[in-house]
């Protein structure tokens, strides 16, 4: 059992989602309600859709929405088709469950807007181009609304993956995905990208530790990203150290009004 998200609502009650093993072979999503003073409400098990009978599924992140409903993102191989993105929307009982369509990859992060819109970002698969990033929105009756993909340099597949690992979104509904993308001899970079509330980037930012005249294949990767009540986004993670091969803490400010580069 592996718990990997927690979310608390307007009420302090708690939730937290994760995997636990339920079959003989497959593990399944496992979501569990506390109340604020610890007791446990209620425990919610989603073993996945599909013909695979022992499917893996593992949910990765969990969130609420003004109105206290929960949403559950991971990911399922239970179609058979490899991993799919699997969100579903609870109360005391499952709402609804929407799996991503055309695409497989895994989520790595769900947010709701103002307006109770889901917002889930994580990495899809390609032949021609190896991860990429990928971010859905869907509405609050589990309508897709847009999805979004973003592709890097567009090198060849080996160095070309962009995993996208956090999403946030402003009072004025924009949304910041942030990511790794490899750059050209820069290894790994923080990538963040701005949308509109209806999928239109605005803006791509990359970010290398090193200037521009000691450019080196270090990595640097963001693991999270918030953004604050003026829409300035925050970014930290790990750079790699060229002198020892540790890491050291990096974090980033992106203002809102940041130029569109790459």
């Amino acid at each position: 059992d592996e718990a990997n998200s927690i979310a608390v609502d307007s009420k302090g009650s708690v939730y937290v989602t994760g995997s636990t093993h339920s079959g003989v072979i497959g593990r399944d999503y496992c979501t569990i309600k506390y109340s604020s003073d610890g007791k446990e409400e209620w425990v919610r098990i989603y073993s996945g859709e599909g013909r695979i009978e022992d499917s893996d599924e593992s949910a990765v992140a969990i969130t609420t929405d003004k109105s206290d409903f929960i949403y559950v993102t991971g990911y399922s191989n239970g179609r058979g088709d490899g991993y799919e993105f699997s969100t579903i929307k609870y109360n005391f009982e499952q709402i609804w469950q929407r799996t991503s369509e055309n695409i497989t990859g895994k989520p790595s992060d769900i947010k709701t807007d103002r307006d109770g819109n889901i917002l889930i970002t994580g990495y899809c698969n390609t032949a021609l181009s190896g991860k990429d990033f990928v971010t859905l929105k869907y509405n609050s009756d589990g309508d897709q609304l847009w999805m979004e993909t973003y592709n890097g340099t567009g090198r060849n597949v080996v160095n070309n993956d962009d995993e996208a690992f956090s999403i946030s979104a402003d009072t004025d509904e924009m949304i910041y995905i942030t990511g790794y993308s490899y750059g050209i001899n820069t290894g790994k970079d923080f990538l963040t990208i701005k949308y509109s509330s209806d999928g239109y980037e605005q803006w791509v930012s990359r970010t290398d530790s090193h200037s521009d005249n000691q450019k080196e294949a270090i990595d640097d990767i963001p693991v999270a990203a918030e953004t604050d009540k003026s829409g300035n986004i925050f970014i930290t993670g790990k750079t790699i150290s060229p002198v020892n091969g540790g890491s050291d803490f990096m974090t980033v400010l992106k203002k809102k009004t940041f130029a569109m580069q790459q």
